[in-house]
């Protein structure tokens, strides 16, 4: 288990335990929906990772936050990422995050699907 910001839409990001097992991942940015959806990652930054359901937008979860040129759509989370293996936040970092993607956004799926296919586009 590590120590992660978990960042649901339209709420503030919380401190939770994330196991690091892959299928547990998998339930863990699955709980917006009804289907099982493949937990994947990008980096942030440096040692920073974000977990999320990279098809989200496709299983009709709500649109969350803009984390660069994309809009995440469902629950995810940020860790750190040390010789390829998850790790735990340290508390410089969760306070870093906690206020980065404190403000809550609203995102139309459309808007969402537009950012995908712009991304896509500038590939």
């Amino acid at each position: 288990m590590v120590t992660a910001l978990m960042v649901q839409p339209e709420r503030n990001p919380c401190i939770t335990q994330l196991c690091c097992d892959g299928l547990y991942l998998n339930y863990a940015v699955s709980k917006d929906c009804d289907t099982l959806c493949c937990a994947s990652m990008f980096a942030l930054e440096k040692d920073i990772a974000v977990v999320y359901a990279a098809d989200g937008i496709f299983y009709n979860m709500k649109p969350n936050r803009r984390v660069g040129k994309q809009i995440v759509c469902g629950t995810f989370y940020i860790v750190k990422v040390k010789n390829k293996t998850l790790c735990s936040l340290t508390d410089k970092e969760i306070v870093k995050y906690s206020l980065q993607f404190r403000e809550r956004e609203w995102w139309t799926d459309s808007q969402a699907i537009d950012a995908v296919f712009d991304e896509l586009e500038n590939a």
